[in-house]
C-alpha cells in the first residue's frame, strides 16, 4: 500500500515549463493505492477508475498477475 499526498499549485504552474520558478505545497489529501498479486488478468477494484484512468494505469502494470485498487 502507498499514499500519494494531493499538491495545491499557488502560482507559476505552467512557468516551470519555461525554467521559472512556482509556489506548490503538499496537502493532506491524496489517494491511497495497493496492488495484490492474483491468478489472471490484471484488474482494477475501484470505483474512482474509469476506462482512460485504467488505460494509462496498464501502461505500467504488467498484463496479468495484479488487482490493483485506489480509495
Amino acid at each position: 500500500m502507498t499514499f500519494a499526498p494531493g499538491k495545491i499549485i499557488l502560482t507559476g504552474e505552467h512557468s516551470v515549463v519555461f525554467g521559472k520558478p512556482a509556489i506548490a505545497l503538499a496537502i493532506d489529501r491524496g489517494i491511497h493505492t495497493t496492488a495484490l498479486q492474483i491468478e489472471g488478468a490484471s484488474c482494477c477494484t475501484s470505483p474512482l477508475v474509469d476506462d482512460q484512468f485504467w488505460k494509462a494505469i496498464r501502461t505500467i502494470v504488467p498484463e496479468h498477475g495484479f488487482e490493483i485498487s485506489f480509495t
